[in-house]
């Protein structure tokens, strides 16, 4: 089994969308890269939805990210490890594999660390309270599968 896990970086910029510092890590080894900037709350709600809905049948589930070409193809049984395929366009520049639990909690970390950021920068209230409220909803839903 990898070591597997979904880092959010603290510099959370608001313009057309929040981006911040986003990428994955697998046994120490990132995908992207280190320091890779998306539009962090969009993606976290999409994989989230994604990882929930999955039911193991084929032809699986992508984590893509929104600028670039990469995305996570992610495939297998969903009571047995699943295979993760980080992926440049066609090609697979890194793979692991965990449970449906394990990447449940490295989404669950993820979204925690994006609801205390937005709520340090003053992004959970207003106008942009939406965005945590979003947040808190698909961590509780997590909960149910870690």
């Amino acid at each position: 089994m990898s070591n597997v896990g979904i880092i959010v970086g603290d510099d959370l910029v608001l313009s057309s969308g929040l981006t911040s510092p986003i990428w994955v890590e697998i046994d120490g080894c990132t995908f992207p890269d280190e320091d890779w900037v998306d539009f962090s709350h969009t993606l976290l709600c999409r994989w989230t939805d994604a990882l929930l809905s999955y039911t193991g049948s084929a032809p699986g589930i992508r984590f893509g990210f929104m600028d670039g070409p990469y995305e996570i193809v992610i495939h297998g049984n969903i009571n047995e490890p699943l295979t993760l395929c980080c992926m440049r366009e066609d090609k697979c520049l890194l793979k692991g594999e965990c449970t449906r639990r394990d990447l449940a909690d490295a989404l669950y970390r993820a979204l925690k660390r994006m609801g205390y950021l937005l709520h340090e920068s003053g992004l959970d209230e207003g106008n942009s309270g939406w965005m945590a409220e979003e947040i808190r909803a698909r961590t509780a839903r997590l909960l149910e599968l870690i």
